[in-house]
């Protein structure tokens, strides 16, 4: 069972400068961003029929979605792997909000847990829950998993790079923490 990491006693990561490039990604500039997310089909909820939706249960024992781009998880590699990646942890402050608006991630979460845009979108739902859906573009292939403000979490394993998202429902649906391994 995965621990929370909610209560590290770790500082907020404040609003690091914008990122124009890491290695190995390279972040557009916020106009390009903009204007690629204007065409209905960059916000996923227009998905092409090569994704697949998987669901999964949460931490907290609530249904939860996973989309990824379609493809079949291929067999783990025990000898002679070149992957070099390492296990991570990272608070982040990831909002919810009412509109799709992608956002890029900080230097620090780049580096680390290799995403480089996200957004967290909400909708009310019944008894004071939110809907509320993580959608972000990896360039790494990690089992990642995003906690919310309750502590709740959601594994998202990804084995192919681009985008993904996580629909999940809460009380509080800002994303607080990340793991990766």
């Amino acid at each position: 069972m995965a621990q929370n990491p909610m209560n590290t006693g770790t500082p907020d990561i404040t609003n690091d400068p914008p990122v124009r490039s890491c290695s190995p990604c390279i972040v557009p500039e916020p106009s390009v961003i903009r204007s690629f997310l204007s065409r209905p089909q960059s916000d996923m909820t227009n998905l092409p029929g090569d994704v697949q939706v998987e669901k999964r249960i949460s931490g907290h024992g609530r249904e939860y979605t996973i989309t990824r781009p379609a493809g079949a998880k291929p067999p783990p590699t025990t000898q002679g792997s070149s992957n070099t990646k390492e296990d991570f942890g990272i608070q982040v402050i990831w909002n919810a909000q009412g509109t799709l608006d992608w956002k890029p991630t900080t230097q620090a979460v780049q580096k680390t847990a290799s995403i480089s845009m996200y957004m967290v979108k909400e909708n009310t739902v019944s008894s004071g829950n939110v809907s509320g859906t993580i959608y972000f573009q990896n360039f790494e292939h990690y089992d990642y998993i995003f906690y919310d403000e309750t502590g709740d979490y959601y594994p998202c394993d990804t084995w192919r790079s681009g985008s993904h998202s996580v629909g999940f429902t809460s009380k509080k649906p800002n994303i607080r923490f990340v793991t990766g391994s």
